[in-house]
């Protein structure tokens, strides 16, 4: 199972993507094995058509977002090299599912550039899983506090994945 999480600045369709960031395990079992995360060069997503909306800025200056947002700023890759990245890591784990938190949003805006460069998406859409469907289901059945970074889509793709596991333990307990 592959965690996805994206750090945009814009929280509407087609978005400007400022990280990628994964979490992979093979079973619940092993746990995490691989994770990464990739900063995005912003200008790349508009010069594509990405979107920026004033209200999403905003939030990041002001709502303790300014720091997180600080670590995207450092060694950026164009979209198209960071999808490249992102089809490697399909590549080497072939998941059989690929969970965000929602698909409606974070895969949604990584298919819109997909598609914008004229590329296949890496995973078929029946694959997609909704992180935030099953943490309102069943949130409170793993006594698991966030201490990650938040907005991290790295730190943030790891602690859903990690919450994922200890749901689907208590699932299938």
């Amino acid at each position: 199972m592959l965690m996805i999480d994206i750090e945009t600045l814009s929280n509407r369709p087609g978005p400007v993507i400022v990280q990628i960031g994964w979490a992979y395990a093979h079973s619940l079992l092993a746990g995490i094995t691989d994770s990464g995360c990739i900063n995005v060069d912003p200008v790349t997503c508009r010069a594509l058509g990405g979107g920026i909306t004033l209200s999403t800025i905003e939030w990041w200056i002001t709502k303790g977002g300014a720091k997180a947002y600080k670590t995207t700023l450092k060694n950026r890759q164009t979209i198209e090299q960071a999808l490249t990245v992102l089809d490697v890591v399909f590549k080497k784990h072939k998941p059989s599912t690929v969970w965000g938190n929602s698909p409606s949003f974070d895969m949604a805006a990584l298919r819109f550039y997909y598609s914008k460069l004229k590329r296949d998406v890496p995973w078929a859409f029946r694959a997609e899983r909704d992180y935030r469907t099953l943490r309102e289901l069943y949130g409170r059945t793993s006594d698991m506090p966030k201490t990650t970074t938040t907005h991290n889509g790295e730190a943030d793709a790891r602690w859903q994945l990690e919450h994922l596991i200890g749901i689907m333990e208590f699932i299938n307990a």
